[in-house]
């Protein structure tokens, strides 16, 4: 809610309070003279009201805007976070991608993604195997 907004419905709080004390002060079965001063001490009741209303109003105003310049500094710093973590991650999917081209099916694995031995065979239980010699299980 901006302070324009803030101030409006002060402001109309206001001016219902002095609308429904003179409804009732008219409505009321009183003579002129009590009438007048009912209506007088209304209306000073309005004035001091309306000047604290109006006060608390600014201060709600002035609150108001602080939050909101916290909540777009929060803001910034989140969508710099998510800016760094998409970053990071795009970083390690092209770190992923180049040691995976950069390995060849000889180096460590066979094309079947078993492990080799020097000679590029391996065994059929996964586990290199020297010649002549029989596999562990």
């Amino acid at each position: 809610m901006d302070a324009q907004t803030k101030k409006t419905l002060a402001v109309g709080a206001v001016a219902g309070a002095v609308v429904g004390a003179g409804v009732a002060v008219l409505f009321a079965p009183q003579k002129g003279q009590q009438v007048r001063e009912k209506l007088a001490g209304v209306a000073d009741m309005v004035k001091e009201k309306g000047s604290m209303l109006n006060e608390t109003g600014l201060e709600l105003a002035g609150k108001s805007q602080e939050v909101a310049g916290v909540i777009k500094d929060s803001l910034s710093v989140f969508k710099e976070i998510k800016d760094e973590v998409t970053t990071a991650k795009d970083d390690i999917k092209t770190e992923i991608q180049n040691f995976k081209s950069s390995s060849s099916p000889g180096e460590g694995l066979n094309g079947a993604g078993n492990p080799s031995t020097s000679s590029g065979r391996s065994s059929d239980t996964g586990l290199v195997q020297e010649d002549n010699k029989i596999p562990y299980m």
